[in-house]
Parts: structure tokens; sequence; C-alpha cells
């Protein structure tokens, strides 16, 4: 049984009690505002070819991985990542990558911090959920399915049932796991693996 994972006026004068000429104060704000619109347009231009850099680098490391390339993709992460550090996303695929070549404490490490990062994240859960099943880390994989579960914003929530039903089923609960599943076939009627599962724990 498998479990799933889951962008100006001018005046002549003086201004009162300043002693500089009106049009020269006049000349001076205007010099400033351009001078501060020019430092803000730089920044932002900084800003954005260096959001610009990281997600080349990522794209690159996600084409690399989904081609079954995780090693190398895993360098163009690490690359984006020091760019950008603080993206969740980013993180959450470092996570994935770990955990297929086998460093499930870096992945842990990565889960968390996208979760850090984005505390709202149902797929980072559910995928942590997964990690923490390989590590026989039942009641922690079983914490993550259920925050991924009750998340209403979570798009397929029918995973993190599945998954939970899963745990039950590898721990000996069978009538939580059936509860479980029936609740993934409920959000989602034709989910194959539910089935599949079920026909096991029957057998069983």
């Amino acid at each position: 049984m498998n479990f799933d994972k889951n962008g100006f006026d001018f005046s002549t004068g003086t201004s009162p009690g300043s002693g500089i000429p009106v049009h020269k104060k006049a000349l001076y704000l205007s010099a400033l505002i351009i001078l501060t619109s020019f430092l803000i347009t730089c920044c932002a231009g900084t800003m954005l070819s260096k959001n610009k850099r990281a997600q080349i680098q990522e794209d690159m490391g996600s084409s690399l991985a989904l081609d079954g390339k995780p090693r190398e993709g895993l360098a163009y992460l690490l690359k984006a990542e020091k760019i950008n550090p603080s993206n969740p996303e980013l993180q959450h695929k470092l996570a994935l990558i770990y955990e297929e070549i086998g460093e499930y404490e870096l992945s842990l490490d990565h889960f968390q911090k996208a979760i850090r990062l984005k505390p709202e994240y149902p797929e980072a859960y559910n995928n942590m959920g997964i990690l923490y099943t390989k590590k026989k880390e039942w009641n922690k994989a079983l914490d993550c399915f259920e925050k991924a579960a009750e998340d209403v914003l979570y798009n397929t929530p029918e995973f993190a049932y599945h998954n939970i039903g899963s745990v039950y089923f590898r721990t000996g609960d069978y009538p939580k796991a059936i509860e479980n599943y029936e609740k993934a076939l409920k959000l989602a009627p034709n989910y194959v693996a539910v089935y599949q599962d079920l026909a096991v724990l029957y057998e069983s």
C-alpha cells in the first residue's frame, strides 16, 4: 500500500523662517524626490532580478528532478535557496528531493522550514507525514495527515484521509482505517488506490 503525495509649481520669494528661496527649495525637493524614486526603482529592480535568478534555478532543478535526475536537480535547487531562502515552495521541493534520495533528516529539516515560512501548508504537512511513515513514526505521521485533512483550503484532502487510513491499517486499527478510507472515497468516489487498499484490508 502506498501513501499519496501530493511569479511643481515654482514661486519667487523665500519660505518663511528658512532663508531658502522658494524656487531653490522646490528644486531641492524635486531633486530629492527624483533621487529617492531612482533608489526605490533600483532596489525593486535588484529584487526582481534576484527573484528571477532564483526562479530560473528552481525551474531547472524541478525539471531535472521530474526527469528522474534528483541529485542534479538538487544542485540547482540549492543554488536557488542561496538566492531566496524564504521561499516555502522551494523548501518543500528540497524536502521532497532529499526524501527521494534517502536523506530523511535533511528532508525533515526542509519540510519544517517550509511550514515555518507558510504555516497553512497542507501539501507540506501531508508529505511530511509520508516521511514519518518511512521512519515508522506513526503518531507524528498521523498528526501531519490530520493537520492536512483539516485545512479547508487543501485541494486534495482525500490524499490525507487515505494516508490516515493507511497508518491505521499498518498499526492494526482496522475500523479506523475503514472509516478514513470511506472519508477519502466520499470526497473522491473514483479513487482507485483506496478501493485497492480496502480490498487488501478485507482480505486480511
